[in-house]
């Protein structure tokens, strides 16, 4: 993560990361008894150090998430969604349109990282037939976003990132998987 500075420029003290949070936690039963998006989002800030380990920054990660979820995560940005829903269409256009501006203008990367979660801990059979591998991808994100996304099926985790070229080089997302993939290792 301290390397994801490869991407997210300009480089400053301070990153933040957009962070989905299921809302699903504040329902009776953890449903909604239908197939929907239910997330907020949460932005931790992370002071970045470039001579640390991955582990040291994934711990402060954490920390600023516990944090977070000592907090009702995930609600402010669904209160905010409300008041947005009572807005008129081009009024909330336009606040996105000056939002995304003021990202291209600074040269900001806004990463976004969600964790799908596990589809399934054993193999999911249709009839006779038994599916090999399983994946949820990333949502595709115009720059200056880029997303990232884990999801685990029988055991095995799969990343992916969601970005729309030529606007984010695959050179650069290249770089990065090969950041994280050395942090990793």
């Amino acid at each position: 993560l301290s390397h994801f500075t490869v991407y997210a420029e300009p480089r400053t003290a301070e990153k933040m990361i957009g962070l989905t949070i299921d809302l699903r936690r504040y329902l009776p039963n953890y449903t909604t008894g239908a197939i929907c998006n239910l997330s907020g989002m949460e932005m931790p800030v992370i002071k970045m150090e470039d001579d640390e380990s991955f582990n040291q920054t994934l711990v402060r990660v954490k920390q600023s998430m516990d944090k977070i979820k000592g907090q009702n995560p995930g609600l402010s940005s669904a209160a905010g969604m409300e008041i947005l829903a009572g807005m008129k269409l081009s009024t909330v256009k336009e606040m996105y349109n000056q939002q995304y501006e003021q990202a291209v203008q600074m040269g900001m990367a806004l990463p976004l990282m969600t964790n799908f979660g596990v589809i399934a801990d054993e193999p999911i059979q249709f009839g006779e037939i038994q599916a090999e591998d399983g994946y949820m991808t990333s949502p595709i994100m115009y720059a200056p976003f880029f997303s990232m996304g884990a999801s685990t099926y029988n055991g095995r985790l799969t990343f992916t990132i969601g970005y729309h070229a030529p606007e984010t080089s695959k050179e650069k997302v290249d770089k990065f998987l090969e950041c994280v993939i050395n942090q990793l290792s």
